[in-house]
């Protein structure tokens, strides 16, 4: 039976911190480190999300009394 070895994780290891545009802008690091296949999963996700989130945020604002009128 083979195992996987799983690095260990150090808390107290230095962070490299973004420099000049990175750093006010930083999701062009992420851009720049983005993989092409991953975008149909992201694409997915954020809308099973959002069907999911925005009936239970009105069903909370129901329950707290808020009105719970859908944009028209």
């Amino acid at each position: 039976m083979a195992t996987t070895h799983i690095p260990e994780a150090n808390p107290f290891a230095r962070k490299v911190h973004p420099l000049g545009i990175y750093r006010i802008f930083p999701i062009l690091e992420t851009w720049r480190t983005y993989r092409r296949e991953w975008v149909l999963s992201d694409i997915s996700a954020g809308l099973v999300l959002t069907a999911i989130l925005v009936p239970v945020g009105m069903g909370y604002a129901s329950a707290s009394g808020l009105l719970d009128i859908p944009a028209s």
